[in-house]
């Protein structure tokens, strides 16, 4: 939800569970303008990977959760690879923190929402590129590597909170 802020000056799309809190979220991005693939890794898995494949070839930009739509936290699935490698696109790493946030605890990611007038810190890391010759979508280096690059966008998004926190 962090990247919505880019909406209006990136053409941004996103993978969406076919849930009903994804029919919530499908309505929200859809509202700022990001296109909208549905699917999971339970139903049309597999036909919502190559719906966000074809955006990014006619130029939209993929945003989606890496580690999703299960967990654990921050470790990266085989898609984020496929889409990149598939799709032409580099993999920017990022993180994001507020200042002040409600934090749905009882999801397995811990998503947090930003309360109104919160400070919002979103950080990209270097851009990944995956080598179209090869498939490299298993592989674990890779996913380690992209896992490193998104702990240290955290640990420096946490920081800039912390710092914006000691200077009020």
């Amino acid at each position: 939800m962090a990247l919505v802020a880019y909406a209006k000056e990136y053409p941004l799309s996103a993978i969406v569970s076919q849930s009903k809190d994804g029919e919530l979220m499908a309505k929200v991005l859809k509202g700022f303008g990001i296109q909208v693939t549905r699917g999971s890794s339970h139903r049309n898995g597999a036909r919502a990977l190559v719906g966000i494949i074809r955006t990014t070839k006619v130029g939209r930009i993929p945003a989606i959760a890496v580690d999703g739509p299960k967990g654990p936290i921050h470790v990266p699935k085989p898609g984020v690879f496929e889409i990149s490698r598939h799709g032409g696109a580099l993999i920017f790493p990022c993180a994001a923190r507020s200042s002040r946030s409600y934090v749905f605890h009882k999801s397995w990611n811990k998503a947090f929402l930003p309360l109104p007038f919160s400070k919002v810190v979103l950080v990209f890391g270097e851009p990944m590129e995956v080598s179209f010759d090869q498939d490299q979508s298993r592989s674990e280096e890779l996913a380690k590597e992209l896992t490193l690059r998104i702990n240290a966008c955290s640990q420096l998004a946490s920081n800039l909170i912390d710092s914006s926190r000691r200077d009020c």
